[in-house]
Parts: C-alpha cells; sequence; structure tokens
C-alpha cells in the first residue's frame, strides 16, 4: 500500500527530519508513501480538494492558520483523512480530543513518535477484509476500512463509504457477520457503524457522531455494548 501523505509545518527543517524519519520508517516496514510539504494550512486545505490524503500531519502552532483549524478544515473536505497533530507544546494534548486525530507527534522526541506512528498504522491497516456486493448482477468489492456506516431502510441496505454510497437488497445482520472482528458495531436495529469512522460520543443525547457529520441515537439495548466496545478500540489504537 502507498501512502498519500500531507505534511504541513511551517518549519521547514523540523519538516524536512520528520519527512525523512517517516519514509525510512515505511520502507521499514516495506511500506511507500507520496509526501506533499506545505507551509501554511490554507495551501494545504487548497490542495486538498484536489488531492485525497491518506495521512495529514499537522503542525498545531502556526500562522495565520493553526493546526486545529486546519484539521478541521481537512475533515469536512475528506473525512477519511488521518489528523496528526505535531507539536512542540506537550499540554497541548488534550485540547485535540475534539478533532479526533489519530496520533500525536512531540517535536522533541519526533523519532520515537514517526515509529510509533507507523506501527498504529501498520496495525490498524492490517485490521481490514473486502466486502463484496452484488447488485444487478455486477459485484463491487470494497475495503472495509472505507465503509463509514450502513444503515437498513425500507428492505434495503444503505452502505456509505468514503468513495460513495451503495443501495442493494441484503441483510444488516448478514453484513454485520461479514465485519465480525473488523472494528464494527451495531448501534441500533438498523444501523452497523464502522469505529474508525466515529467523531465522538454524546452522552447527553446518547447519540454516535460520526466523522462526516452523521448522527445516529444509539439504542438502549445496544448502549453498554457500544460505549465498551468504543472505550476499547480507542485505547488499542
Amino acid at each position: 500500500m502507498e501512502y498519500k501523505v500531507a505534511l504541513c509545518d511551517d518549519d521547514e527543517k523540523i519538516a524536512s527530519k520528520i519527512m525523512e524519519a517517516f519514509n525510512n520508517e515505511l520502507h521499514a516496514h516495506n511500506l511507500e508513501a507520496t509526501i506533499d510539504y506545505y507551509s501554511s494550512g490554507d495551501v494545504l486545505i487548497e490542495a486538498a480538494k484536489e488531492k485525497h490524503y491518506n495521512l495529514a500531519l499537522l503542525d498545531i502552532d502556526m500562522t495565520p492558520l493553526n493546526g486545529f483549524d486546519t484539521a478541521q478544515s481537512i475533515c469536512s473536505i475528506s473525512s477519511d483523512t488521518r489528523i496528526v497533530f505535531v507539536t512542540s507544546h506537550e499540554e497541548l494534548v488534550f485540547d485535540t480530543f475534539e478533532y479526533t486525530p489519530f496520533y500525536f507527534i512531540r517535536k522533541k522526541y519526533y523519532e520515537t513518535g514517526v515509529k510509533k506512528l507507523v506501527n498504529k498504522l501498520t496495525h490498524t491497516d492490517l485490521l481490514t477484509t473486502s466486502v463484496h456486493l452484488e447488485k444487478n448482477g455486477s459485484i463491487t468489492s470494497i475495503d472495509s476500512v472505507s465503509i463509514k456506516y450502513a444503515v437498513s431502510q425500507d428492505h434495503m441496505l444503505n452502505i456509505y463509504t468514503t468513495s460513495g454510497n451503495y443501495q442493494l437488497r441484503k441483510k444488516l445482520s448478514d453484513l454485520e457477520n461479514e465485519l465480525a472482528g473488523y472494528n464494527f458495531i451495531r448501534v441500533h436495529k438498523s444501523c452497523l457503524i464502522n469505529y474508525m469512522h466515529v467523531r465522538r460520543f454524546d452522552a447527553v443525547s446518547s447519540e454516535v457522531i460520526m466523522k462526516d457529520g452523521f448522527r445516529i441515537k444509539v439504542g438502549r439495548s445496544y448502549k453498554d455494548t457500544f460505549k465498551k466496545g468504543f472505550v476499547q478500540y480507542r485505547r488499542t489504537m
């Protein structure tokens, strides 16, 4: 797999070091990446409208657009781009949680951070499978990691992915069985979600908010299982 990576930092010297370390670590895992460097968030945002990045490494302390604002815009363009914050200010780690980052790298220990990031990437991307969708005699194969959620309605199954949506006659329970063990969880009798694409859980409204803004109320009988699973997922990720 070749990763498409955006690195945005107004300090070109440290950015170059991080890129070198990242490439070296990927090569050690027999992986490849195309890394595009940007010195400002606004330039990256414009580029992201045309390019699809798997990963965006963002310095938090940038001007005029900081890393948080850049992350928010990137996620609105492509909800499946994984955000990694890079900073010298370790005290900001808690402020990053609102943006559901994939990882957090401290510049002081960037080499260790890059190693852990690549390990996390390989662990996450190994946990995927192909799902075959049949409709009108045609079969389409999609990676499970690209599936955000699936909703059953009026005897039809609507599958929402990062690259498009599919509607076909299929039981939600059948899809659930196919995806067992791949970070999917039933949150309602008619909805199956991918933990990877969850932004947060609103305990007040009992709603799951997905990274693309979709909200689904967690059924009473599914709540405890979902919450335990989500905590476990976050710990392992």
